[in-house]
């Protein structure tokens, strides 16, 4: 059986040439996660594929701000035209990132639509 190698695509980087450098160092799959200081993983996927010749492209988009059906079509969408290349990695909480103790922390960009900037939940201690 052969080892596989996935690493996580770092924030600092110009991610063409990290994934063109971890791809010729033979990893296997670079993850693009979610985070309010992260674009949104899917399309900087279709563009670093279109930079690279083999290198899979995990995608952790934000599930909680987006229609699973319009998520659905738009990894359907960058599977075809990489041929296969990407995955999806399903993250059903953002606790620790976007999430303090008894609230949800929004972008400051978001603000307005997000209760105000912080809103508290019944039960989440």
């Amino acid at each position: 059986m052969r080892m596989r190698f996935h690493w996580i695509l770092p924030a600092e980087t110009d991610p063409v040439t990290f994934c063109r450098t971890a791809e010729a160092a033979g990893i296997d799959q670079a993850l693009l996660p979610a985070a309010f200081q992260r674009p949104d993983p899917v399309a900087p996927a279709t563009h670093i594929a279109s930079a690279t010749k083999e290198i899979g492209l995990m995608v952790c988009p934000r599930t909680d701000m987006r229609s699973p059906t319009h998520l659905v079509r738009q990894v359907n969408t960058v599977s075809a035209v990489t041929n296969g290349r990407v995955s999806v990695v399903g993250v059903a909480s953002l606790a620790g990132s976007a999430r303090g103790p008894n609230r949800l922390v929004c972008p400051p960009r978001l603000n307005s639509a997000c209760f105000g900037g912080a809103a508290r939940f019944p039960g989440v201690r």
